[in-house]
């Protein structure tokens, strides 16, 4: 069957039969590692549908299912997971944000944007020691970026290293010279009372 034929019958079916239609086709298919990447790219379109209608549970059983489809092409799944993870943050389930932050991290450890999240999930919980070593991670990886900094300095200040704190929120302002937060917080702590 021709690549094209398949791909559209993975459309026309999961809109007529739904979620069961995937089960049912790969079970037909499931030796065809083409027919598995399809399966796994649909998989993960289903997921972004669902993550906009506000259906956690269930989008993380699509990306899990594109996932373990197509283990050989992570990198077109981690960043779904990616958003899983941001959007369970937003809704204040925060081990559920970590637990996705970590598993996405493992997988792909230089990605920036995880240890970011993962870090302030930490710093949001109080786990400043752990969010420090989180941004610290981060800042191997990018240095001058200025949302790494910022987390810097921020778990610097909160676990008592003022002289620490200070000279990253100066780097943040070199980045970025109007950030407020960097402003403010570097004003408190230069004029202590």
């Amino acid at each position: 069957i021709p690549i094209a034929a398949v791909e559209g019958m993975l459309e026309v079916g999961f809109l007529s039969e739904g979620a069961q239609f995937l089960d049912k086709f790969l079970e037909s298919y499931s030796e065809s590692p083409e027919i598995r990447v399809l399966a796994a790219h649909t998989w993960s379109a289903i997921s972004k549908v669902q993550l906009a209608a506000g259906q956690l549970e269930e989008a993380h059983q699509s990306i899990d299912k594109a996932i373990s489809l197509a283990p050989s092409q992570p990198n077109d799944y981690w960043n779904d997971y990616f958003n899983l993870g941001y959007h369970y943050h937003k809704r204040g389930q925060i081990e559920k944000a970590v637990e996705i932050y970590q598993n996405v991290l493992k997988a792909k450890p230089g990605f920036v944007d995880g240890h970011i999240n993962l870090g302030i999930m930490f710093y949001s919980t109080t786990q400043f020691q752990k969010a420090l070593q989180t941004f610290q991670l981060a800042a191997q990886l990018a240095p001058d970026h200025p949302e790494v900094l910022l987390g810097l300095a921020q778990s610097y200040e909160q676990l008592g290293h003022r002289q620490k704190a200070i000279q990253s929120y100066q780097k943040v302002l070199q980045i970025e010279p109007h950030n407020t937060v960097a402003i403010e917080n570097l004003s408190r702590l230069s004029n202590p009372k």
